[in-house]
């Protein structure tokens, strides 16, 4: 914390870390003996026997080190602001809302008042999008100005080819681990840390950082989460290739026929797997989605 990583030099007997310390910002590493450089705004290094990489969704130090980049994106834009009569959570789907993901506003309390959290993510350019939200909600009597302020980011949605090399291992959005249906980072990134820690320990036990102790991590990660990124990948890619019309189609029959309680039995929070499954094995909703795969 406190501290910029801006290049990693893996040597023979550990790895070299150059970082810059962030202005406002406690350093975690500041008053180390080891830390070479000395005044605030030079960059300062420290060697280490490993490096886990999880800072988010830059890639630089992890395309010098050959884990290469994710394969794909969403951009993503956000607003907080004080809202009127908005009720409860609401997520919109639409080409002209937010082709390839979802919209949102997510009520909340601040101060005896009503708030909310809206955004956008997008397969584009988020904001632009935002901005059309925001231009309608304010039109309903909702939000008083579009003058706000908008924060814009992106999420991979598909893993690195490799998450490790030898002394490093990349962990979370740093290493592309989200689902591929929403972007949801939070539970892959506990279960891909877990494995992490799993692999750390190992390593310090033995004193090896090799590539080969290393690698123990992405197979322990990908065994957990391999078949749910795959399934869910694959199940992104047809519903990109919806139009508005059978997205319409879709949530038509999901509401009727006792559909939703069969996917609401079948749903679970962080795992997509089986309720995908059972999107693509019903009839009704098998035909809209093969639509999309032969159009």
């Amino acid at each position: 914390m406190g501290a910029r990583v801006v290049d990693l030099r893996v040597q023979e007997e550990s790895v070299e870390v150059t970082f810059e310390e962030v202005p406002g910002r406690q350093s975690a590493v500041v008053g180390r003996k080891d830390v070479q450089g000395s005044k605030s705004n030079v960059p300062k290094s420290i060697k280490a026997s490993m490096v886990i990489l999880a800072g988010g969704p830059r890639y630089k130090l992890q395309r010098k080190l050959g884990m290469g980049l994710p394969g794909d994106f969403l951009r993503t834009a956000q607003t907080e602001t004080m809202v009127r009569e908005i009720g409860e959570a609401k997520v919109f789907l639409g080409a002209e809302v937010a082709p390839g993901s979802f919209a949102w506003v997510v009520p909340f309390r601040r101060g005896g008042r009503e708030w909310a959290r809206i955004g956008v993510s997008a397969k584009n350019k988020a904001v632009p999008y935002l901005k059309k939200v925001l231009s309608e909600l304010q039109a309903d009597g909702h939000i008083d100005s579009m003058d706000l302020p908008i924060r814009s980011w992106v999420i991979p949605i598909t893993p690195l080819p490799r998450t490790y090399s030898e002394r490093v291992l990349a962990v979370g959005d740093a290493a592309g681990q989200t689902k591929p249906t929403t972007g949801g980072g939070i539970f892959y990134g506990l279960l891909c840390a877990e494995a992490a820690a799993h692999t750390a320990t190992r390593a310090f036990e033995k004193g090896d950082f090799s590539e080969g102790m290393m690698s123990g991590y992405e197979k322990e990660w990908r065994q957990k989460l391999g078949v749910e990124i795959k399934i869910g990948s694959f199940f992104r890619r047809l519903a990109e290739r919806l139009t508005d019309n059978e997205l319409d189609d879709l949530f038509r029959v999901v509401q009727s026929d006792g559909i939703l309680a069969s996917v609401t039995k079948k749903a679970r929070f962080d795992w997509h797997k089986d309720v995908i499954y059972f999107a693509l094995r019903h009839p009704a909703l098998g035909r809209i989605f093969l639509k999309g795969l032969f159009r």
